[in-house]
């Protein structure tokens, strides 16, 4: 059989597959016309693919020579090609089968998966492709990439090469099934997918076949991408790649550049990398044979169903929950109908699924502050709670402040040639309060509202000068610090600095705007300008005769856990155990949640340098301080028995792991909610232990 009239059978099966049985006699008639070969090819065709629902998915289609072995069987089965013996047939793919062998010598017995042209499909430009895909295969060394190990031809001329033989693996789909991997598993395969198919693309090798039956995962978790039989190189000449051979795809997986004939790219494994995490994610394909347009395209989260959630051990509501928003929106843009607005590789999709699993914000969704702030605090559940905390201190302050600052307003024209800077900023949060007062103002205002105004009257305001109207930067900077805006906290505190040097500042005031600076550029992720800040603010503070160890102590935990950041975590160590030193000096350091904090720091330090039993001691320091200050059933306590669960993990002492998970889970249903994140993933961690204690 020619390789044109082959994709002409191919595309009358694939036409007629999903069709009632009622409709296939018509349509039938209607393909084959006045061809009785082709009906009773494709007749037989059909007939192997009721028997095996997912012939297509082992696939591109069966072998042309498959119809002559149905009446005498393989004749390849018992035959030695090279040094091998053809044990069974494994699978068949558009180009050829693929077979069990085995070698056997004095001290050695080896099996392999040899590939073997089909008959029929021994044209030149097929004989050319099957070369060439030995030749790919050969030329890739990746670990997640099965390699040629021998080559050769059979008896009849026809070419083969053999691959190692994987055995009990299974296709990535099936596998992860079987096992009922989390979405979390099943991403961290699909990022290894996403390695092999970037190494292939640097290798100048576009697969254009990725579906669930060419990645094959072992028993050990491995996935092997297989069969480059329709792989494009890059760098060879156009009429290498063209032609009827050049047209065969698996109709389910194929990029809509590959259906319309057009140019093929890198994109194309892209897109087809896509309906990969797609089936993944929710158990199913985004369209059944042709693409759909981006307005009918439903999301994976649309596409959930129980049985899929239990396959990924989740209720159909928390699948949902974790696919809607990132997952969701990484799928669709690898979707994308065309081609330049998908990702521009295969890495680019791995390192949105990694962001992903990092809780940072991905790539693939508009950057606003909504979402990077959304990201942070399910990323830092722990520090966005003592941030919150934080923030009603400080709007309390503010109610505290402008009552203060009204009564002094009343004895300002008595004292106004003598005011100084405290009163001068009094005025200031005088009239910003004032504006706000329900009696005067037309609405109450949010308090991200009175920070704009704060702003606008900062602005105006010419009275103020530069240390003062710095004492006032560094006020909205922290506030704006601790709602999560951290640019324009520093805008505003970068001006608080800047003014403050200008005006040869010097004093705990300008330490303050330095520090709170620094903890800005650690929230921006830039560790190193963090460092040098808090060191300055440090210098500061350490030439002061009158400044207590409480400002040191936040001065040194901000150089600390920027050096951590920077895997320094030696000299971050010393610090954290300094700071924790100094904090334990103060009046109150039994109930004090700031050195809990740095307890939770020094802990985790220890974690990471192996001192498990100072991480250990420092974790139930930190735990004992928010049990008597906040009680035995407080997020706090729950965030803290979680992260001593990782020390538990790294040490192997599965059961006081166990017990600290069960813990802060009991603790974050009671005071969070069971459909908090928090909750949901250390449910998920529990379930993850219990399976792997399942485990012979």
């Amino acid at each position: 059989m020619d390789p044109d009239r082959w994709q002409r059978l191919q595309t009358a099966l694939t036409a007629i597959v999903d069709r009632p049985a009622q409709d296939r006699a018509s349509l039938i008639e209607r393909i084959c016309a006045d061809d009785a070969d082709l009906r009773s090819e494709l007749e037989s065709l059909l007939h192997e693919w009721d028997a095996d629902p997912d012939f297509l998915e082992r696939g591109s289609g069966l072998a042309p020579d498959h119809l002559a072995e149905a009446a005498g069987g393989d004749p390849l089965i018992g035959e030695i090609v090279g040094a091998w013996t053809i044990v069974r047939r494994i699978d068949r793919g558009g180009m050829g089968s693929v077979y069990l062998a085995e070698r056997r010598g004095d001290d050695f017995h080896r099996h392999a998966a040899i590939k073997v042209i089909a008959r029929g499909m021994d044209s030149e430009a097929v004989l050319a492709r099957f070369e060439t895909e030995r030749r790919i295969l050969a030329a890739l060394d990746h670990p997640n990439i099965a390699s040629v190990i021998d080559g050769g031809l059979t008896a009849d001329g026809r070419p083969w090469f053999a691959m190692p033989y994987l055995e009990g693996a299974q296709p990535l789909d099936a596998y992860c099934d079987e096992r009922r991997l989390t979405l979390t598993e099943r991403i961290g395969l699909l990022r290894q997918v996403c390695a092999a198919v970037q190494f292939a693309h640097q290798n100048l090798i576009v697969h254009r076949d990725l579906k669930p039956a060419n990645i094959l995962v072992t028993p050990q978790g491995v996935p092997m991408l297989l069969d480059f039989g329709i792989a494009k190189l890059l760098d060879q000449p156009s009429g290498v790649t063209t032609g009827a051979a050049t047209r065969l795809f698996t109709p389910q997986y194929a990029s809509p550049e590959q259906r319309s004939g057009d140019a093929i790219t890198t994109a194309s494994d892209v897109y087809q990398l896509g309906i990969l995490c797609y089936r993944l994610f929710c158990g199913e394909r985004p369209f059944d044979e042709t693409p759909a347009s981006e307005e009918v395209l439903r999301r994976p989260s649309e596409c959930v169903t129980a049985e899929t959630a239990r396959l990924r051990r989740e209720t159909p509501d928390g699948l949902r929950r974790q696919l809607r928003g990132d997952l969701d929106t990484i799928c669709l843009h690898a979707l994308n109908l065309e081609p330049q607005r998908r990702y521009r590789s295969a890495e680019g999709l791995a390192d949105d699924l990694d962001l992903h699993l990092r809780g940072l914000p991905v790539y693939a969704r508009p950057d606003t502050f909504a979402y990077r702030s959304g990201k942070f605090l399910r990323r830092n559940r722990w520090s966005a709670s003592f941030a919150a905390a934080l923030f009603v201190v400080a709007i309390g302050f503010g109610v505290f402040a402008s009552v203060t600052a009204a009564r002094i307003g009343e004895q300002a024209e008595a004292v106004r040639a003598e005011r100084d800077r405290a009163q001068a900023t009094a005025r200031f949060l005088t009239e910003l309060f004032t504006q706000a007062d329900p009696t005067r103002a037309e609405r109450d205002y949010t308090a991200g509202e009175m920070l704009e105004r704060g702003l606008s009257l900062l602005e105006a305001d010419t009275a103020l000068r530069d240390a003062e109207r710095a004492a006032v930067l560094t006020v909205v900077g922290g506030v704006y610090q601790v709602r999560g805006d951290y640019e324009r906290a520093r805008t505003a505190l970068t001006e608080a600095v800047g003014l403050s040097r200008r005006g040869g500042a010097e004093g705990e005031p300008y330490a303050g705007s330095l520090l709170e600076l620094a903890k800005v550029e650690y929230r921006l992720d830039n560790y190193a300008a963090s460092e040098q800040l808090a060191r300055e603010a440090l210098g500061v503070f350490d030439s002061l005769t009158e400044v207590g160890p409480d400002a040191r102590a936040s001065a040194l935990n901000q150089i600390a856990i920027a050096l951590s950041e920077q895997d320094r975590l030696d000299e971050a160590t010393v610090l954290l155990e300094q700071v924790v030193a100094l904090r334990r000096q103060l009046p109150g350091a039994a109930t004090d949640q700031d050195l809990a904090a740095n307890l939770n720091n020094l802990a985790l330090n220890y974690v990471a340098l192996r001192r498990f039993d100072r991480a250990e001691t420092a974790f139930d320091a930190s735990l004992a301080i928010v049990e008597r200050r906040y009680g035995p059933v407080h997020p706090y306590g729950a965030f803290l028995r979680r992260a001593r669960a990782a020390l538990h993990e790294d040490r192997g002492d599965t059961d006081a792991m166990r017990r600290d998970l069960q813990d802060a889970l009991d603790i974050g249903m009671s005071t969070l909610g069971e459909d908090h994140p928090f909750v949901l993933d250390v449910t998920q961690q529990l379930e993850q232990v219990a399976m792997e204690g399942d485990t012979p």
